[in-house]
């Protein structure tokens, strides 16, 4: 599987949504950042901002993607950034709100979701990517639902 060479992506019309989307959000987030790079709503945006645009990006790449193997690839980088994207959300909601003693709670949120990470490599997350008319589409593993679930508890 050669990642990078460009033989291996089909220019996909249904994934322009997603990558547009994503690169608008990706500038917002750094315009926003270099407005008060110091500033705590600011980074809180970002990295909110960050982890949306990484998912919805490489969900166009995966779209765009000629085989399944590649596809799975993609979506298991997807997978990074949408894992991080309910703690951002909460710490952005936090920081915004100005609820104080707050930061154990900012930190355990992230520490909550990295165990799911160590899914991603395997099966688990992500078992396949099928075939269908607009591309390829992840097949959830075992983990999944139990993120699923997790999310569900959490709210």
């Amino acid at each position: 599987m050669e990642t990078l060479e460009f033989t291996n992506y089909i220019l996909n019309p249904h994934s322009l949504p997603f990558l547009i989307v994503g690169v608008v959000i990706i500038v917002l987030g750094v315009m926003i950042l270099l407005e008060n790079i110091k500033s705590s709503i600011h980074l809180a945006f970002y990295a909110l901002s960050l982890s949306i645009a990484w998912s919805l990006i490489a969900q166009a790449i995966a779209y765009s993607t000629s085989s399944g193997e590649l596809a799975l690839f993609w979506y298991k980088i997807l997978w990074v950034g949408a894992i991080f994207i309910a703690p951002s959300a909460y710490t952005f909601t936090v920081i915004v709100l100005g609820i104080p003693k707050t930061r154990e709670q900012i930190i355990l949120a992230y520490v909550t979701f990295v165990p799911f990470l160590f899914t991603i490599p395997g099966d688990l997350f992500v078992a396949a990517a099928g075939k269908y008319s607009w591309g390829y589409v992840p097949e959830g593993g075992y983990s999944t639902g139990c993120l699923f679930g997790f999310l569900c508890f959490l709210s």
